[in-house]
């Protein structure tokens, strides 16, 4: 009689998952056969596309683009959304974005000057005609994308926020960065004004 000897190997799964790939191993033997198979998933990019620029902010990764175009200050949110359903008027986390991405800017449009950021006057600070003690330079406006935090990004002009012209019942409730020095201003909340371009942002998919 002849003996038989069955070695059977247990199926095995390697999962490795890199930041680009990842990479799944199946191994299934028998008494006769053993068969592998090898499948590679790459995850989605984080950010729509290339012309977005991709921000880490230590807890969470943030997509940015510059949007060119006449941006009317009450509907500025559609013109990002324009450019990705997720994508709203996005604020700055530091000094850094803003000038990455005023660059980004430039590079494209040499003559742009003002474009839109998402900020917008606290309800409480509506009056105030300057910086007072309650209404200071960093918390008088306030980041309006919802994940924008913290007030290293407001890099004020000289001076600002105000509201020049508040006696004419005009108020400065929005803001706007200067492509060709980083810094920011206030706008009329003046629904018939207009820029051309806007800074806009979106959650990155990390």
């Amino acid at each position: 009689m002849k003996n038989q000897v069955e070695m059977c190997i247990p199926t095995q799964q390697i999962e490795y998952s890199p930041s680009t790939s990842i990479l799944t191993t199946t191994t299934t033997s028998t008494s006769s056969t053993t068969t592998t198979s090898t499948t590679t998933t790459t995850p989605p990019p984080p950010c729509p596309d290339s012309t977005w620029t991709l921000f880490d902010r230590g807890n969470y990764s943030w997509c940015m683009k510059v949007y060119f175009g006449t941006v009317y200050v009450d509907s500025a949110d559609a013109s990002c959304a324009s450019l990705d359903s997720s994508a709203v008027l996005s604020g700055f986390q530091n000094v850094s974005e803003i000038s990455k991405m005023m660059n980004v800017a430039l590079s494209e449009y040499p003559t742009i000057i003002w474009l839109m950021v998402g900020a917008k006057r606290r309800e409480a600070c509506e009056a105030v005609v300057g910086v007072t003690s309650t209404c200071t330079a960093q918390n008088s406006f306030y980041w309006t994308d919802g994940y924008t935090y913290g007030s290293e990004g407001f890099n004020w002009w000289n001076g600002i926020p105000t509201n020049p012209e508040i006696a004419y019942g005009r108020y400065y409730m929005y803001c706007v960065v200067n492509a060709n020095n980083d810094f920011l201003s206030t706008t009329e909340d003046d629904k018939t004004g207009f820029y051309l371009g806007a800074v806009c942002g979106m959650l990155a998919k990390v």
